[in-house]
Parts: structure tokens; C-alpha cells; sequence
């Protein structure tokens, strides 16, 4: 879902970050063919930096698969779903209309419970060692 920005002064449509890339790596394939070799990899070190970067924003996710990242009821992603829709952070699957995903920016993580205490413990123990 594209939305309207005003840049320098003027209303321009904004692409979807996949699209961005997508272009952006058609056209680091042009200026390979081209011989522009050198701009072609720092173009798609880049690129790849960002795909890097934004992988929890580009990330889709269906309300099952963030139940189980976030112990999430299914139902709670639904109460937020018209919200998150419109600022295009949850859709429908192209393939399958009817199940509802959501980028894995917006999903919550668990808390690893288990880990937090072996660190603390683990911590505890050093102060303890360097105390005696």
C-alpha cells in the first residue's frame, strides 16, 4: 500500500520498501551490463546492508506464527489489526485472503524467562568471584 508525501514542496507517491529494493536492484544489475562494475557492488553492498537492517520490517508473519512469537492470543492481534492495516503494517496474504499477517516489527517477543534468570545467575556469580 503506497501513500502520499509532499517532497520539496510537491505531493509524490511513496513506494513500498520491497519495491524500493527491488528497483534499486535491477538497476545495480544495469550498471554491471553497463561496465560500471565498482558502482554495481558498493550499489549492492548497500543494498544488502539495508535488507539487513529493515528484515523486521519486510518480515510477514500469519497470526498463527505471532501467537507463538509473542504468547500472543490470535485474538489480540485481530482487536489491532484495523489499526496496524491502515498504517500498513498488517495485510492479507496475496495467496490466501482470509489469513491475516502481520510485519514482525509490530509482533512482541516472548520473554525468554529461563535465559533472563541463567544471566542474572551467571552475573551473580561474577561479583561474587571478584569479591572473594
Amino acid at each position: 500500500m503506497a501513500g502520499v508525501a509532499e517532497i520539496d514542496g510537491r505531493e509524490e507517491a511513496v513506494r513500498q520498501l520491497e519495491t524500493v529494493l527491488a528497483t534499486a536492484h535491477e538497476e545495480c544489475k544495469i550498471l554491471e551490463r553497463n561496465g560500471h562494475v565498482a558502482q554495481a557492488q558498493a550499489l549492492a553492498r548497500l543494498l544488502n546492508d539495508i535488507e539487513t537492517a529493515t528484515i523486521d520490517y519486510r518480515k510477514w508473519l500469519t497470526e498463527g506464527e505471532c501467537a507463538l512469537r509473542s504468547g500472543k492470543s490470535e485474538a489480540w492481534f485481530r482487536a489491532r489489526f484495523p489499526q496496524w492495516l491502515a498504517q500498513g503494517l498488517a495485510g492479507h496474504d496475496p495467496l490466501k485472503p482470509k489469513v491475516r499477517c502481520y510485519r514482525q516489527i509490530v509482533v512482541p517477543m516472548r520473554a525468554n524467562v529461563e535465559a533472563a534468570r541463567e544471566e542474572a545467575r551467571q552475573a551473580a556469580l561474577r561479583v561474587t568471584e571478584k569479591a572473594s
